[in-house]
């Protein structure tokens, strides 16, 4: 075998074991994958296959090379390059993917705050024939806690929710108002003639 056939062995057999250490939770993970925390278990194994990963690369470049210890020497001293590069960029991808949960969360509470404007409106639209002024109030007094928990998950995240974007999102729900209370009743009415 050649020089260049070796190495690339050598490559392919540790980066396929790191692999499947790697991705061993997912494999034996209650029901081949099924389980809620397997994802969990895999960025937990990720460190460990990190740690493991040069004695992979010495054992496969022994079994390899019986005999060549200076290329030992530099597999080595390519493969700690590579795995600091590889600790800094799984670093990255766990402080990005948990910027991206508390964006998630953000969103969500912003999201269910409108949906209890929206929902109360309609509820009281259905059962009520008061103006909309009235509905538009007891719609925001119904909702209070809920445009608390906008700022406080904001705040949880060392964010803040200005209260201009408050104001706008409480604005955009004044101006839908009109229509959500006209096609509510208008359902309601539709319903009781059939």
């Amino acid at each position: 075998m050649t020089f260049l056939a070796k190495c690339v062995l050598v490559l392919l057999a540790t980066a396929l074991v790191c692999a499947f250490l790697a991705a061993s939770p997912l494999i034996f993970c209650h029901g081949g994958g099924s389980g809620g925390n397997c994802g969990e278990a895999v960025m937990l194994s990720l460190p460990a296959t990190l740690l493991v990963s040069p004695l992979i690369l010495i054992l496969a470049t022994v079994f390899f090379f019986p005999s060549a210890r200076k290329i030992l020497l530099i597999v080595l001293g390519v493969m700690a390059v590579a795995e600091l590069a590889l600790v800094g960029f799984s670093t990255k991808l766990v402080i990005d993917s948990k910027d991206h949960s508390d964006q998630t969360t953000e969103r969500q509470a912003v999201f269910m705050y409108s949906v209890c404007l929206e929902g109360n409106a309609r509820g009281r639209s259905r059962t009520s024939n008061d103006p909309p002024e009235a509905i538009e109030q007891s719609s925001f007094a119904n909702c209070a806690k809920g445009r608390q928990q906008v700022f406080d998950t904001f705040r949880s995240h060392a964010n803040s929710f200005s209260p201009e974007a408050m104001a706008a999102l409480e604005q955009e729900f004044r101006r839908k108002l009109p229509q959500i209370i006209v096609k509510t009743r208008g359902d309601v009415r539709k319903t009781v003639q059939r």
